[in-house]
């Protein structure tokens, strides 16, 4: 929640931007390091695109976050975990 707040008052409030920019970072380098080492661990294909599961896992993140923050009736741990069944 404090991100999508923080997103949105970097969007009127320039000196908020930064740190805006710096959480949305911080954020992904998790997930890349996540998914990096599950991989290794033998968990993800050895050829998986680290990359772009980075990008379309944090999309999927902040999507599920966003819609919890509007109180949004769905699971998102169910909806997590189908998506990260589904990783090859």
């Amino acid at each position: 929640m404090l991100r999508h707040t923080l997103t949105a008052a970097a969007r009127t409030r320039s000196g908020l931007r930064p740190h805006a920019r710096a959480l949305r970072e911080s954020m992904s380098a998790v997930v890349h390091r996540v998914l990096t080492e599950a991989r290794a661990a033998g968990g993800l294909a050895a050829g998986l695109d680290i990359d772009l599961e980075t990008a379309r896992l944090y999309a999927l993140l902040d999507g599920l976050s966003l819609r919890a923050v509007a109180g949004e009736p769905d699971s998102p741990r169910a909806v997590l975990r189908h998506h990260l069944d589904t990783l090859p």
